[in-house]
């Protein structure tokens, strides 16, 4: 089965077409991967066998707050972010993206 964005964060990952930053040659893939590669060990130390997606999404859209390569990508679609609960939806919309992108990646043999 595919890997799949919440329902509830795709219309965000349109509106802000988080995709495009994803696949562009500005997103930092190999940071964020390794990003993401170190959470999920940090994760398997307490809970060995869960889901970690959920978790992962909320830790990585931190992340992509504090990098910043996102505002720009947003601004720059013509997002309007009018208070820090927007940004907060955008970020988690972007961070399953970027999941997304990284699972693919792994079934592909692309990634690590």
């Amino acid at each position: 089965m595919a890997f799949r964005i919440p329902a509830e964060c795709q219309d965000m990952a349109r509106t802000a077409d988080v995709r495009k930053w994803v696949r562009s040659k500005k997103f930092p893939r190999n940071e964020y991967f390794e990003s993401i590669d170190l959470f999920r060990s940090e994760l398997k130390k307490y809970d060995p066998d869960g889901e970690h997606y959920p978790h992962l999404a909320v830790m990585l859209a931190r992340s992509i707050d504090v990098e910043g390569c996102l505002l720009t990508h947003v601004l720059e679609v013509g997002v309007e972010i009018a208070d820090a609960s927007k940004w907060d939806k955008i970020c988690v919309a972007a961070a399953w993206a970027v999941l997304q992108e990284y699972q693919n990646a792994l079934e592909k043999g692309d990634w690590p």
